[in-house]
């Protein structure tokens, strides 16, 4: 297996330069795209792997985002699908690995959260189903260094960031949208 020295040897360039262009954080080095495509090339054709657990060392970074992810809708319903699939792509776009648990119980969470820690990722997501119980918990991994967002209908705690829909407004303009077409005789289900 290549390293970010033998790519260097081979086109006769500094290490630090390889490292930069392959680990895409070039910052203030200046490299022409042909250079930067030409170190990409070579990184593969020489069998180039990054080695992450030296970049974590060096950066203090893993790379690496942690989702837990309560069992939200009925299966089926594509919602758990859908969070699950957007976190997904998202990481990938971002180059980031994601290291994924569904939890049903808040016993499970608190197994969970012995992961949540600065020395195995970088970030949080907490998501699904809110249970206020489990809002302590996040809350102290939050003070122990780790940034975490939650995806819930409501805040687990007022220091957490939460992403939500405002579910009023959803409705108002769901409903608001039927009357604009006639629509005189409307029903409204909910369901967990």
């Amino acid at each position: 297996m290549a390293s970010l020295k033998d790519i260097a040897a081979e086109l006769n360039v500094s290490k630090t330069l390889v490292s930069a262009v392959l680990n895409n954080r070039q910052g203030t080095i200046r490299v022409s795209p042909q250079l930067a495509e030409t170190i990409k090339k070579k990184a593969e054709e020489l069998g180039y792997q990054k080695n992450s657990t030296a970049a974590a060392l060096s950066t203090g970074r893993h790379d690496t985002i942690g989702a837990f992810i309560h069992q939200s809708g009925e299966l089926g319903s594509g919602l758990l699908e859908r969070l699950i699939l957007g976190i997904t792509r998202q990481a990938r776009t971002e180059n980031q690995r994601l290291t994924m648990s569904l939890f049903e119980t808040p016993e499970e969470f608190y197994t969970l959260s012995n992961l949540a820690h600065r020395g195995a990722m970088d970030g949080l997501i907490v998501g699904g189903t809110f249970y206020e119980a489990l809002g302590e918990k996040v809350y102290a991994i939050v003070k122990s260094g780790l940034p975490v967002v939650t995806l819930q209908n409501e805040p687990m705690h007022p220091d957490i960031l939460n992403v939500a829909i405002n579910e009023k407004k959803a409705g108002y303009l769901a409903t608001r949208h039927l009357i604009e077409r006639g629509c005189r005789q409307i029903a409204y289900l909910q369901a967990p």
